[in-house]
């Protein structure tokens, strides 16, 4: 069919018009007009003149065959189909014929409406019309016939449904023709749609802190030589690019003027999908090879309107979510950086609408995985207008999700304008409650960066919102291999070998054979550019708190052990964590507790060889509030979540929880494996997922245990771990550890915390600071940050934070 003939002539309804009331065949002659050879013309028409509807028919549908076939005409085809199951649905045709022809016509439309944009109808009917095969015993029909339906439900982004659906197609079986198709949707989804769990890379610390030092201490005309390849640190999930390789469809274009004139056919296109994706393809493939080419540029950012109008009628989410990507990246090149930050953001606003279909929680987040460049380059572009509302949405948004999902409050659910958000930051962080001021540092790690990027190319961005006066933008040149670099160092050398536990462990009475010094000084550059805000008064020295909201692996840095202006930064400010700070907008109120239990389980003969249940400290707290002491020993794993179901849920008053044991983490597996050591030993694990999977009504949760603060993140942007799922539990705020912890300095820095927030004389930030730096201060072992800078406070809320 010629492309004028087939602008002038609606072929699906004269083909429905001939089916429905007997024609002419002198009113057949636009049969002719298809470009049909004359044989099968005129069988054709033969049949669509008949007096019998049901060889009326067949005519229909031996055009709906022909025109995908050979013109390419799957709208027309599609149309022509759904229009025969419709009348055949109605008919009063004998059941065994009227049952053969609709089957037939059904299996054609679910092979033809996807591709022909279709995809709406074929979602609102594949189950109706799967149980009709099903019952005319057609199954394999019927499961192709819900595969297509699965497909039409990812390209729209309905992810959760189209992962539901193919589950079901797999229980009652997958045809051989569908099955390359389920494959391909699983891998798909299985990038998109991912529990949190694990993703972890392999790298080599040694090299990659060496290569680090040498940039540091080199000029800047140096640092490029310094570089080398082979650094691989494999923290994402990729997304991969499915190609489009059909012969008899569009192919893309070779040239910007033949894409332009491709882009200008997608309105009218009989193959709409197939057109689209290579035009998708082709949009994507100029985008690399321009370059900052501003002549191809401007060409490609005149066709994407184009692109982007078909997408969204086509509904094909994803197709209209990567044009809008291309287009905002191209106008970034242009230098047209203000309309970039305003496609970017609206990008992001889509991705929360369509992440909002999604019902399961830990399932919600995966949509953010689509683009996993958009939070870094958004930040980016912000930070080059000196936009700060942008730039602290970009940031903080896109953290934590699945955590925000589980936590109470309900605001933290909802979007918020970029404006909206950091005024509710500002009002939040200007409250006068607590003694002293509070600011927020929100860091971002490019942990989207190529994994052998040279030291120096790539890096952090940090943004300071202080409690008054303009925010503050720093670049930091340490990316995220070299930071995850760094603190493996520390892990090695605190638990020695090549693990987090094993032998040649430090030795805690003389922990100045393992110097820490040259770990921090890789490390400084994270909170250095921070020294001139004390010296101007913005933070005021020793009575301010410093929100830190981690990113990456600087989750895992205390950073109140690095310099700024040559002592440490907690030694000038009190600090703590914060998974989000849009889990701090929720203002989720956090009541003093009531009492505590502690829950006590020492390795066989740790207790009688360290002086008793004494060394842990609890007599402060035993002292403040009603103390419930559990020894772990008589408790297993089933018994002690009992326990805590059936306390949590009868509380009077708000707990306080204090583990005082074993802890281990195991980074490829964060939730699932390891966590605290019910026995003492290891063999019965208080599991991270076990964890999150109980309600607590807890003010606050202590962990003595190794490593208790170590997290792994994936690629949404959720730090896993026992923190996380404290956090998730309903926990308000928690301290846990950054490695492995000497008992005896543990239970000194506990006294002094639980002494001094109690007394009612200090936050809880404020009393971890004055416990950490009371042990520095005692001087000989204790001076080494190995003994008192591993105690991390985290808050999932500012309310009821003061004394």
């Amino acid at each position: 069919m010629t492309r004028s003939s087939q602008d002038e002539i609606d072929v699906a309804k004269l083909t429905l018009d001939a089916v429905s009331q007997r024609a002419d065949a002198t009113a057949l002659a636009w049969v002719g007009e298809l470009g049909l050879p004359a044989v099968q013309a005129q069988e054709i028409v033969s049949y669509l003149v008949a007096d019998a509807f049901e060889t009326r028919v067949i005519g229909a549908q031996l055009l709906a065959n022909w025109l995908p076939q050979q013109s390419g005409d799957l709208v027309s085809a599609a149309a022509i189909w759904r229009g025969l199951i419709e009348y055949l649905s109605a008919s009063a045709l004998a059941p065994g014929l009227r049952a053969e022809l609709l089957v037939t016509s059904i299996m054609n439309y679910g092979a033809n409406a996807f591709n022909a944009g279709d995809g709406e109808t074929l979602i609102a009917h594949a189950s109706a019309w799967s149980a009709l095969l099903g019952e005319q015993g057609r199954n394999d029909a019927a499961s192709d016939l819900q595969v297509n339906s699965a497909e039409a439900l990812l390209s729209q982004g309905y992810y959760e449904r189209a992962r539901d659906l193919l589950a079901a197609v797999r229980s009652s079986g997958v045809s051989a023709e569908s099955a390359p198709v389920v494959a391909r949707l699983d891998q798909k989804l299985d990038q998109i749609l991912r529990r949190p769990d694990e993703t972890v890379g392999t790298f080599d610390p040694e090299r990659v802190l060496a290569l680090t030092r040498q940039w540091l201490q080199a000029d800047p005309a140096q640092a490029r030589a310094l570089a080398e390849t082979g650094l691989r640190f494999d923290a994402t999930i990729e997304q991969t690019t499915e190609n489009v390789d059909l012969a008899a469809f569009p192919q893309p274009p070779r040239d910007l003027e033949t894409l332009a004139r491709e882009a200008a056919r997608l309105q009218t296109s009989r193959t709409p999908i197939h057109h689209l994706l290579a035009v998708c393809e082709s949009c994507m493939s100029t985008l690399i090879s321009a370059g900052h080419d501003q002549a191809q540029l401007s060409a490609l950012g005149n066709i994407l309107p184009n692109v982007i109008r078909t997408a969204d009628r086509l509904k094909m989410w994803e197709d209209a979510t990567t044009a809008r990507w291309i287009e905002a990246i191209a106008l970034k090149r242009l230098g047209r950086k203000r309309d970039a930050l305003m496609r970017l953001l609206e990008i992001a606003e889509r991705i929360d609408e369509r992440r909002l279909l999604i019902v399961d929680p830990k399932l919600r987040a995966g949509v953010s995985v689509y683009l996993r460049h958009l939070s870094w380059v958004t930040a980016e572009i912000a930070f080059d207008l000196r936009d700060d509302a942008a730039a602290l949405h970009a940031i903080e948004t896109s953290k934590a999700r699945i955590l925000a999902e589980l936590r109470p409050t309900a605001s933290s659910r909802q979007p918020m304008t970029p404006a909206t958000f950091l005024q509710s930051v500002r009002d939040l962080l200007a409250e006068r409650k607590a003694k002293g001021r509070r600011h927020l540092v929100a860091f971002l790690a490019d942990t989207t960066a190529p994994p052998d990027s040279p030291p120096g190319e790539v890096g952090t961005l940090a943004l300071l919102v202080p409690c008054e006066g303009p925010c503050t933008f720093a670049r930091i040149r340490l990316s995220a291999i070299q930071i995850a670099a760094a603190i493996s160092k520390i892990q090695l050398l605190v638990a020695g070998g090549g693990s987090l536990r094993s032998a040649a462990k430090i030795d805690p009475a003389h922990p100045e054979a393992r110097p820490f010094e040259p770990v921090i000084e890789v490390l400084a550059p994270l909170v250095s550019w921070l020294a001139p805000f004390f010296d101007d008064g913005t933070i005021a020295a020793e009575r301010d708190t410093i929100v830190v909201s981690a990113d990456g692996p600087i989750h895992n840095v205390p950073l109140g052990m690095l310099p700024v202006g040559g002592e440490p930064l907690l030694a000038r400010a009190a600090i703590v964590n914060t998974p989000t700070a849009a889990l701090l907008v929720g203002r989720t109120p956090a009541p003093v507790p009531g009492r505590a239990i502690c829950y006590t389980a020492p390795a066989p003969g740790e207790r009688e060889r360290l002086g008793g249940v004494a060394q842990e400290g609890l007599s402060a707290l035993s002292a403040r509030m009603p103390t419930r002491m559990v020894d772990g020993a008589q408790l297993g794993r089933d018994a002690l979540l009992e326990a805590l179901r059936g306390t949590c849920q009868d509380l009077s008053e708000t707990l306080l929880l204090h583990f005082a044991t074993h802890g281990d983490v195991q980074v490829a597996r964060p939730l699932r494996e390891r966590g605290l050591a019910l026995r003492g030993t290891d063999g019965d694990w208080l599991t991270a997922e076990q964890v999150s999977a109980l309600r607590l009504s807890a003010a606050h949760v202590s962990l003595r245990a190794c490593v208790s603060g170590v997290v792994t993140e994936i690629t949404s942007r959720e730090a896993l771990g026992l923190v996380w799922a404290f956090f998730g539990a309903g926990t308000s705020s928690l301290i846990a550890t950054a490695w492995n912890v000497d008992i005896p300095s543990a239970g000194r820095f506990f006294a002094r915390f639980y002494d001094a927030w109690l007394k009612g004389e200090m936050s809880r930030a404020a009393a971890c600071r004055h416990a950490a730096l009371a042990l520095r201060n005692e001087g000989g072992p204790f001076a080494h940050p190995y003994h008192w800078a591993p105690f991390v406070l985290s808050l999932a809320t500012l309310e009821g934070d003061a004394a």
